[in-house]
């Protein structure tokens, strides 16, 4: 992907209907609420990518802020001025023909966030479980904001966990383009970018617990140490390095006793940022 698509709606966490060469034609943004036709010629300011891990989005949405100082609108990447209907579009009929689609438009809509978020969570496909994971991101780091706590991510995370080594299926209906690679290859990168998705949220529930909680600070590396650690894209290396490693990280810094334990005060709470 390069550098311009990086910086733009189509790498956005707010944009949870589209992952590289996965996802829909049309993505759509929960921030601003607008369908989006051509995600990689518009941003705005509160752009956060989703590829990076937290503080390093942190710093990438500093200084696009200063480029796209609009935080109220979709805009032209190209000339910064805000989009018109050849880019976005406030019709949501043509999403709610897709289960994800559907899911994503509500999302803080008709129910709460949270609601939404459990949703994605029991119907487990690519499309769905990208877009668990870039909302759950950002649903995450407005808690943060907002002087909530770590264990807004709580419950994502276990779930996570339960299927961190879990090689996703990619279904025809998952493919929005093509690649150049061929057919393998692309279903490789898909697998290795929706798994290395899953660890970017562990990363950010670590980097956020910070001096709360050292034991699950201590996750907030997990990401980098994985890319690190295997190399060049590899679904099987980095399944492997799940296996052997991560998995054991994540049962140190969080065993089941004490996730429990954490859990029994936000079972009644259905609070959204």
């Amino acid at each position: 992907m390069k550098m311009h698509r990086l910086a733009s709606c189509e790498n956005c966490w707010f944009n949870g209907l589209q992952n590289g060469s996965i996802g829909l034609a049309f993505g759509y943004c929960v921030e601003h609420r607008v369908v989006l036709r051509d995600s990689s010629a518009t941003t705005c300011g509160r752009h956060f990518r989703k590829d990076l891990p937290l503080p390093t989005s942190e710093q990438f949405q500093v200084s696009h802020l200063r480029e796209y100082p609009s935080t109220n609108a979709v805009l032209e990447m190209a000339t910064g001025e805000i989009a018109n209907a050849a880019f976005i579009s406030e019709d949501q009929r043509i999403l709610r023909t897709d289960t994800a689609g559907e899911a994503v438009v509500d999302y803080g809509v008709d129910d709460t966030k949270i609601s939404t978020l459990s949703a994605l969570k029991r119907c487990p496909s690519m499309r769905l479980e990208f877009a668990l994971l870039n909302l759950g991101r950002s649903y995450t780091h407005r808690c943060i904001q907002r002087g909530g706590t770590w264990t807004s991510g709580l419950n994502i995370l276990w779930w996570i966990k339960r299927r961190l080594a879990e090689v996703p299926q990619i279904a025809a209906s998952d493919i929005r383009y093509s690649t150049t690679s061929s057919s393998h290859r692309q279903q490789d990168i898909a697998q290795w970018s929706l798994i290395m998705a899953r660890l970017l949220f562990i990363s950010d529930v670590g980097y956020n617990a910070g001096e709360s909680d050292p034991a699950v600070n201590t996750l907030k590396d997990i990401a980098e140490e994985a890319a690190a650690e295997t190399g060049k894209i590899s679904t099987q290396k980095l399944v492997r390095w799940i296996k052997q490693v991560g998995l054991r990280k994540v049962d140190a810094s969080l065993p089941t006793e004490r996730y429990r334990q954490l859990m029994v005060p936000l079972l009644d709470r259905n609070e959204d940022p």
